[in-house]
């Protein structure tokens, strides 16, 4: 003879805290808060430099034109997402296809600046690259951008700008310019991008 428990309907509040259960089980609650305790734990530690690489040579340009120190023939940026959470890290990448006279004695400066919907400049950030942009050639690189705990939701935009001076001349010559939009989704929201965790 088999016993059988008699069914119960649960009640609305044990249906609840059951549910609240299931979703800390499947870390759809905790998932924002370790996300941010893991950015936390990474501050300092993580390379937010940008490292040009060499990128096998695809494309092929003749010689500058006279009296050209150097040209950007390609340059573009993009991004693993258009959408992100805050404490997740946004992949920037980018590829150049930079032309430059073996003779020349050049630095080579890009320039990161963040927008806000309105239009509004949060940050702006510039690197040195000359050491890395030595030779002419095809280059790509990824930089990570941290996407802060406060971070609001809404649309913003990255432009880049790689530029060029020689040593003792105060102007810079711009070379390039390209940017990317994306979005930061609010903190708690269902949708789920991309990954962009740092291994």
């Amino acid at each position: 003879m088999i016993a059988r428990s008699p069914m119960t309907t649960p009640r609305p509040a044990s249906a609840l805290l059951i549910g609240l259960i299931i979703a800390l089980l499947s870390g759809c609650v905790t998932a924002p808060q370790h996300e941010c305790r893991i950015q936390a734990a990474n501050a300092g530690k993580v390379d937010l430099a940008t490292h040009y690489h060499n990128a096998p040579q695809s494309l092929a340009f003749g010689p500058l034109p006279r009296g050209v120190l150097a040209e950007a023939t390609l340059y573009r940026i993009g991004v693993n997402s258009d959408r992100i959470h805050p404490c997740e890290y946004l992949k920037i990448h980018k590829e150049l296809y930079l032309r430059r006279g073996d003779h020349a004695n050049l630095q080579l400066k890009e320039t990161r600046e963040f927008y806000a919907q309105d239009g509004t400049m949060i940050a702006s950030h510039t690197e040195d690259l000359s050491d890395q942009l030595r030779a002419g050639g095809s280059y790509t690189a990824t930089t990570l951008l941290p996407i802060p705990r406060s971070a609001p939701a809404g649309n913003y935009l990255i432009v880049s700008k790689l530029a060029f001076h020689r040593p003792g001349e105060r102007r810079s010559v711009p070379l390039a310019r390209a940017e990317v939009t994306f979005t930061i989704l609010p903190r708690g929201s269902n949708t789920s991008p991309e990954r962009s965790d740092v291994r």
